[in-house]
């Protein structure tokens, strides 16, 4: 008998002998693994059930709702989010709706004023974590209210996830030891992992969370690999821990505070660009006239085949009517080469007389709205490409990351204005630098410093970062072996939904939600609306599982 047999066995067998088995029909069992908002969502989806549900989430942290990325602890006070209070979906609230809610002490205590609340303002990220804390324990409530059994399984370190002929077994670490649990479905909705890494050479490279940890560098030379949000988090924090950023007419000055004269900061960009000021759009965005969501889906049944070439020619008619100086610049005759005749004009230019004036138009249309056409197509295709980008041929998704993901990255990846102004006023402080590095550009040990060969000469420094993004893993990277061992060989993910296909037939599913490993055939599933499609999504898929009542309108409470 193997190790998932005999967990199975010891389960069943206190089943019987509690004399559970015989008091009828059990409630469906159901665990999510992971507390972050992908969660707070499909725990939203599935309190709508009309038959009884015995729902556990699993989260290794002393508390469940924020997610890694807005949790308090692992994030700095002075972190901003890269998403306005519009384009957060609603739980049972509107972000704006729950921050009217709080008194003004509570306000204060996130540096918010009342007069900031607005759909278009960027909250700092341990705002949103405090949404999604009291979000979903209203959903709790909710839930317990409609007859629903619901248990926050916290500081439970999911170690394995073991499918079988009578469910699922999730095997947590607690505090007390292995935990076993048998479930009808389970979800896993883990999200970023990003741990302290070190090199083959020897080379340590920083995670840029939590944020405390990064403090005491604020001293030190740092190099930070990448230029993005996550990039800025860590030159904010070291900043604020130097000094402090002072507000000078509509700008910032940075001024240091006692001994941080030796602070000195440099980001290391692949394309030695910084991201660009978050532009004005509306919301909803206005539909394309030629890349729709009905062309993409015919050209996608038409055949894997060539199916890229088709969708880009899409795109290009869809740039040429809205923005013909645009499409005229980068010229759409083909997928290769786009991205690099993307940032041409930008890749010339100094980066930071670039961020000012790319932050200056930016602020000038968002107080005219003015729309930037070709921005405003990119970011609306993007929604539409998230569809077909499983359906590639492993041909095309190579074409796709080298040529075209990069564009779209760019254009989603735009911050907040306060954080372009935190950068310049590092950079004119001549604290923070920013340099280009080759793909095959390697740190090195020297001594009990880190080096850099760049271009430019060699960058001598006291810590690395490496703050490039969550990267993409496999189902087997993420640790559950028994999961791994029951799983088709290589057919996940699916093309379509999150089920895991596994290798026996048996009652019940296993989804998986899990960023990492969602991220190679779709690139864009990160931000927070991805997480309610994909909570709302999986629990439709528990639902159909369910009798009829299951399927009824939704309750009023929930």
């Amino acid at each position: 008998m193997n190790h998932v047999d005999t967990l199975f066995a010891t389960i069943t067998g206190a089943a019987e002998s509690s004399g559970l088995a015989d008091d009828g029909p059990a409630p469906v069992r159901i665990g999510i693994v992971g507390g972050g908002p992908t969660s707070v969502y499909t725990l939203l989806h599935l309190i709508r059930s009309q038959v009884p549900l015995q729902i556990t989430i699993y989260e290794r942290e002393g508390s469940a709702g924020p997610g890694m990325p807005y949790r308090e602890g692992t994030n700095d006070a002075i972190m901003l989010s890269n998403i306005d209070s519009r384009e957060v979906p609603p739980v049972t609230r509107t972000l704006v709706g729950f921050l009217r809610s709080l008194d003004s002490e509570q306000l204060r205590a996130y540096e918010v004023t009342r007069s900031e609340i607005d759909e278009s303002t960027f909250y700092p990220r341990l705002v949103l974590g405090a949404f999604y804390t009291a979000e979903l324990a209203e959903v709790v409530a909710r839930g317990r209210s409609s007859g629903h059994s619901i248990e926050i399984a916290t500081r439970h370190h999911v170690a394995d996830i073991a499918p079988g002929p009578d469910g699922t077994i999730v095997t947590a670490r607690t505090t007390e030891g292995l935990e076993h649990r048998l479930h009808d479905h389970v979800v896993i909705a883990t999200g970023h992992d990003w741990p302290d890494q070190v090199m083959s050479n020897g080379v340590a490279l920083r995670s840029p969370w939590p944020a405390h940890s990064l403090r005491p560098l604020a001293r030190q030379r740092v190099a930070i690999l990448g230029s993005s949000l996550s990039a800025i988090d860590v030159v904010v924090t070291l900043a604020t821990a130097a000094g402090a950023f002072v507000e000078e007419g509509e700008g910032l000055v940075w001024e240091p505070e006692g001994d941080a004269q030796e602070m000195d900061v440099t980001l290391l960009s692949r394309k030695g660009l910084l991201p660009e000021a978050d532009w004005y759009y509306p919301l909803p965005l206005p539909e394309l006239e030629h890349m729709t969501p009905e062309a993409v889906a015919k050209e996608a049944k038409a055949g894997q085949s060539g199916l890229l070439t088709r969708i880009f020619a899409l795109l290009a008619a869809e740039m040429k009517a809205a923005d013909p100086a645009y499409a005229a610049r980068v010229s759409l005759a083909e997928v290769e080469g786009f991205a690099e005749r993307h940032f041409a004009e930008r890749l010339a230019s100094d980066p930071w007389d670039w961020a000012r004036a790319n932050l200056a138009e930016a602020a000038a249309n968002r107080r005219s709205e003015t729309i930037v056409q070709w921005r405003r197509v990119l970011v609306t295709a993007h929604e539409v490409l998230e569809e077909v980008t499983p359906r590639l041929s492993d041909a095309d998704l190579e074409r796709f990351h080298k040529h075209l993901k990069p564009v779209f990255t760019d254009g989603y990846a735009s911050v907040p204005h306060r954080s372009i102004k935190r950068l310049l006023a590092l950079h004119d402080a001549g604290r923070l630098h920013l340099e280009r590095v080759g793909s095959e550009t390697l740190p090195e040990a020297d001594g009990h410093a880190v080096r850099f060969d760049l271009e430019s000469g060699p960058l001598i420094v006291d810590a690395v970062v490496d703050a490039r993004g969550q990267r993409a893993t496999t189902l087997e990277q993420l640790g559950f072996r028994s999961l791994t061992r029951a799983t088709q060989s290589d057919a996940f993910p699916p093309s379509e939904g999150y089920n895991v296909p596994l290798a026996a037939e048996q009652p019940g599913s296993v989804q998986c939600l899990a960023l990492p490993v969602l991220l190679r055939s779709r690139p864009f599933v990160q931000g927070l609306v991805n997480a309610a499609d994909m909570g709302e999504h999986a629990a439709a898929e528990i639902l159909s599982h369910l009798p009829a009542a299951a399927e009824s309108p939704a309750r009023q409470t929930a």
